[in-house]
């Protein structure tokens, strides 16, 4: 499947006059180290430079190379480079790589001017390999990396010559990736799904800080291709840590010389949730972490040991939590068993002994509640479940100290929130006592007396912000959202061509825009899943941050790209 051309013929054929022009030495150098157009001219650099002279901003120079470069038939095993000054090795175990990969890495060791690599035992007969250096040899005195070096043989009797390059970009971010590691299996018998969580690739190759990766010297036919960051080298694709992209067709030609160019759309794939090892920091609360956060999960069965009447638990799954969190309590309580399920399914069983010297702490907090409109209530939270003892002792206060009484009860919106109304009247600064004890914990514990401060904004504190889309035609389910710059949603919707969002009330700073084809019709961007060859949806983001000011309207107008290429960086 090729997708397009990264190089032109006029950029090809350049490369080629350039190989006549070096001879062997020549197309080692200007295949793989193109930056590097001096590279044979003496005192490039040298080990010390005289006081007050110009600063040493080159990089090291080859002089010679043995065994020569592009050998056939390569039974040796090390390979000595010499350089015109001393060098430094920075991370070798990371930066020097063959590939295809080894299950034992190449050693590099350092003699003077001279660095020898000893190769593996165990390469493959028939088979065209690439010494990458990465950035890990650097001039000894200023520190300069000597970039894309890298050494070519083949253990058979030709070098192949085919390629794949392409770039990767984040999906959501879209910005390019680098130090993405691109892995190349050959599409054979071997292969199959799981071969990216074990399997040695055949081939593979890292992006640089542009996204863009190259990886040559492929004998003809078809290949897989996946890319994750790897950050520990291990050649498994860990799916709760690393970013992933993969091409969903095989990658194919039967022609040597040939190049397949591809695009990666790159992200944190979001696998099914599963319970993390239970933790009790405190008394009375137990605390189970997930995975990743999810909204479908619960507990089937809660049974303490001895059985207790007066033993209780709570829980409060409203929402998408990271953390379930269980509380409980009971006189003489030895054990406990919690029966957990993820979407509906009982998925484990856990027998737990309580644990914990001290209850959690008592925490209460207000926010309004977030709203495109004039607010008319507050969320009054606590850190763990709460009810109300007593309403006689609520009570607002105005900036002219007026006491104004409590409008309506409060409404439970969750085991530790309730609503609150505001008080009738012009918008301003507020003061919002409890009294002591007007709260009764979990544990029966009653709260101080609390004091929060509450300014209630005018339409002049707020800002307005008005949208019209025009959406391509085709694009699948298309939505747009509105996010602050921590990527909290804001505002979310379907668009269409004649879509206009008018939106009002909203608190005055920075956001964001984007908009996505919701292909599955879920009503969020779902990120790639290899497990149902699912690429990431489609998304274009509004080039600019949307600045809104109080008493102020913004009208904007936008067509999202969502086959927009990718950006890269000059």
């Amino acid at each position: 499947m090729i997708v397009d051309s990264f190089h032109n013929q006029s950029e090809r054929g350049a490369k080629t006059s350039h190989l006549t022009r070096f001879g062997a030495l020549g197309r080692f150098f200007a295949i793989a180290i193109p930056v590097l157009s001096v590279f044979l001219a003496p005192g490039c650099a040298s080990v010390g430079s005289p006081g007050g002279g110009p600063e040493d901003t080159l990089a090291p120079s080859v002089l010679a190379v043995f065994p020569e470069p592009f050998k056939t038939n390569f039974g040796d095993r090390q390979v000595e480079f010499e350089f015109d000054e001393y060098i430094s090795l920075k991370n070798p175990d990371r930066q020097i790589f063959l590939s295809p990969p080894t299950s034992e890495k190449p050693k590099a060791e350092l003699r003077g001017k001279r660095l020898i690599v000893k190769l593996p035992e165990n390469l493959k007969p028939n088979t065209t390999y690439a010494l990458h250096f990465g950035e890990a040899l650097t001039d000894f005195t200023a520190g300069n990396p000597l970039k894309g070096f890298r050494y070519v043989f083949s253990t058979g009797a030709q070098i192949d010559s085919m390629e794949i390059r392409g770039s990767a970009m984040d999906a959501l971010k879209k910005e390019p990736v680098s130090g993405l590691r691109v892995m190349i299996y050959r599409n054979d018998t071997a292969w199959s799904d799981s071969s990216i969580y074990g399997r040695l690739p055949d081939s593979y190759a890292l992006t640089d800080d542009r996204g863009v990766f190259l990886a040559d010297f492929l004998s003809p036919g078809a290949y897989r291709v996946a890319a994750w960051l790897d950050e520990n080298s291990d050649f498994k694709y860990d799916p709760d840590k690393e970013v992933f992209a993969f091409v969903l067709d095989p990658v194919e030609s039967e022609k040597a010389d040939s190049a397949v160019a591809i695009r990666l759309q790159t992200s944190l794939a979001v696998g099914a949730a599963r319970f993390k090892t239970a933790r009790q920091k405190f008394k009375g609360r137990l605390d189970i972490p997930l995975s990743t956060p999810t909204t479908e999960v619960g507990v089937r069965r809660f049974q303490f040991y001895p059985e207790n009447e007066g033993s209780i638990w709570a829980v409060d799954t409203l929402g998408s939590i990271d953390t379930l969190r269980i509380f409980y309590k009971g006189e003489s309580l030895d054990s406990f068993q919690v029966v957990l399920t993820k979407g509906g399914i009982e998925t484990d069983t856990l027998n737990i002994t309580p644990r914990g010297s001290r209850l959690p702490p008592q925490n209460y907090a207000i926010e309004l509640f977030p709203a495109l409109q004039k607010p008319s209530e507050i969320r009054f939270e606590g850190r763990l479940p709460f009810r109300f003892d007593s309403l006689a002792h609520i009570a607002w206060v105005s900036a002219a100290g007026d006491t104004l009484a409590l409008r309506d009860r409060p409404v439970r919106k969750t085991l530790n929130s309730f609503a609150l109304s505001l008080p009738e009247g012009k918008p301003g600064k507020y003061k919002l006592y409890l009294e002591q004890g007007v709260c009764l914990d979990f544990f029966d514990r009653p709260s101080d007396s609390l004091e929060f401060d509450i300014t209630i904004p005018t339409a002049e504190d707020r800002s307005e912000l008005n949208i019209k889309f025009s959406v391509p035609e085709g694009a699948k389910h298309p939505r747009a959202e509105l996010l602050r710059p921590d990527g909290s949603l804001v505002f979310s919707g379907a668009i269409d061509s004649i879509s206009e969002w008018k939106l009002a009330w909203i608190e005055p700073g920075s956001y964001r825009l984007r908009a996505f084809e919701d292909e599955n019709d879920n009503g969020q961007w779902d990120p790639v899943d290899w497990a149902l060859k699912r690429q990431p949806e489609p998304l274009s983001l509004f080039t600019e941050a949307i600045e809104l000011k109080a008493n102020w309207e913004v009208e904007l107008e936008w067509k999202p790209n969502f086959g927009g290429a990718i950006p890269l960086k000059e």
